[in-house]
C-alpha cells in the first residue's frame, strides 16, 4: 500500500515539473526586438518612390516631398494615440489613410493643387503637419510595421472610398452626419461608444469673462447687444446633446467656427453665465463623427480586429485590397 502511495506521488510531482521545467529550457524570453524600418518588395513598388508623396503648403505658396508615414503617424502622435495596442493603431493608420485618398480625389476632380497629392493649410485637406512631442525610435518603428500592414487596403462603401472621419473620444455616443452636417452619409451612422466617458480628459471647462468674451465676439462676426449684458444661447443641437448653432449677442453661428476661434475641444458643451464669467463645461471631442480612437483602443484590448473595429464605427463598409501604383507611383 506504502509502494503504492509512493508511487502515485512520484507521478504526481512529475507531471507537475512539466510547466516549471519548460520556463527553464525555453531559452530567452523576452520579446523580439522590433527591427528598423525597411520597407518590404512585398508592393512591387518603386523604390525610388519609397512611399513619397508631393505636399502644397498654402502659407508658404511651396511644394515640397515628404512620405506617407510621416503623414499618417503625424496624426496619431498629435492625438495621443501613440501608445495604443497594435489592432487599434491598425485602425486608425486606415482611417487617416483613407482620408488621405479621399482628399487627393476630391482635390483632383476640384482641380485644387493638381500638382501635389495632399495640401497644408487647405480646407479639404487634413492636417498632416509635424506634431509636437517626439516618440522613442522603437515605439516609432512599431507604428511604422503597423501601418505597412494597411498601404493596400482601402475603406469603402458602395464602391467608393469613405471620407475617413475621426475623433479622440467621442461623448459616449457618436454622431451621424445628418443629425450634425444635415447631410445623409450611409457610413456615418451614430454608435454606442460607451467606453469614451473613462477617457481622461473627458470633460473640460472654459472660462471667459464677459469682457473679453464680447470683445472677442465684436471682433469676429461683428456681433450687437450691450457688452455688459451677456447673451448666448444654444440654438440648435442633436439629441446627443452636440452643438450645432450657437447664438452670441444675437448673432448665430455654427458651433464648429465657435469653438475654433475659443479654442474649445467638442460641441457637445453646456453653458453657464454668472456676473463676471462665461463657462463652457464640454463632454468628448470635435463633432464626435466617425470612427471614435479611444473608442477603438477599448475595443482592441477586449480582443477585436482593426476590420471589426471599423466595421463597427462605420455601417456597411468594406475593406478591400487596392493596387498602391493607383495612387503613388504615377
Amino acid at each position: 500500500m506504502k509502494s503504492r502511495i509512493i508511487i502515485c506521488i512520484a507521478i504526481t510531482l512529475f507531471f507537475l515539473s512539466i510547466p516549471f521545467g519548460s520556463v527553464f529550457f525555453r531559452g530567452n524570453t523576452e520579446p523580439p526586438e522590433i527591427k528598423q524600418y525597411i520597407p518590404t518588395n512585398e508592393y512591387s513598388y518603386d523604390e525610388e518612390a519609397n512611399f513619397k508623396i508631393k505636399v502644397y503648403d498654402w502659407t508658404e505658396d511651396k511644394t515640397f516631398e515628404t512620405d506617407i508615414f510621416s503623414c499618417i503617424i503625424n496624426q496619431i502622435i498629435r492625438d495621443g494615440a501613440e501608445n495604443y495596442e497594435d489592432e487599434s493603431i491598425k485602425a486608425i493608420a486606415l482611417v487617416i489613410y483613407n482620408d488621405m485618398l479621399y482628399d487627393n480625389e476630391i482635390t483632383k476632380k476640384e482641380e485644387i493643387h493638381p500638382d501635389a497629392f495632399i495640401c497644408l493649410g487647405c480646407s479639404y485637406c487634413n492636417d498632416i503637419s509635424a506634431p509636437e512631442k517626439e516618440i522613442n525610435e522603437k515605439n516609432r518603428n512599431r507604428i511604422y510595421s503597423l501601418i505597412e500592414e494597411i498601404l493596400t487596403k482601402k475603406i469603402t462603401y458602395e464602391n467608393k472610398i469613405i471620407q475617413g472621419v475621426k475623433i479622440p473620444f467621442s461623448s459616449g455616443k457618436t454622431e451621424s452626419a445628418y443629425d450634425v452636417w444635415g447631410t445623409e452619409i450611409g457610413y456615418l451612422q451614430s454608435k454606442e461608444s460607451v467606453w469614451d466617458i473613462q477617457y481622461p480628459n473627458f470633460s473640460n471647462k472654459y472660462v471667459f469673462s464677459i469682457s473679453d468674451f464680447y470683445d472677442k465676439c465684436l471682433k469676429i462676426w461683428g456681433v450687437d447687444g450691450e457688452k455688459t449684458k451677456p447673451d448666448i444661447q444654444i440654438t440648435d443641437k442633436t439629441e446627443n446633446g452636440t452643438v450645432k448653432k450657437v447664438k452670441v449677442f444675437g448673432k448665430e453661428i455654427s458651433s464648429n467656427s465657435f469653438c475654433l476661434e475659443f479654442g474649445i475641444n467638442s460641441a457637445n458643451f453646456s453653458v453657464e453665465v454668472t456676473d463676471s464669467e462665461i463657462i463652457f463645461l464640454t463632454k468628448g471631442s470635435g463633432m464626435s463623427i466617425g470612427l471614435s480612437e479611444y473608442g477603438a483602443e477599448c475595443l482592441a484590448e477586449q480582443g477585436y480586429s482593426y476590420e471589426e473595429i471599423i466595421k463597427y464605427y462605420y455601417t456597411d463598409v468594406l475593406i478591400e485590397n487596392f493596387s498602391f501604383s493607383e495612387y503613388f507611383l504615377n
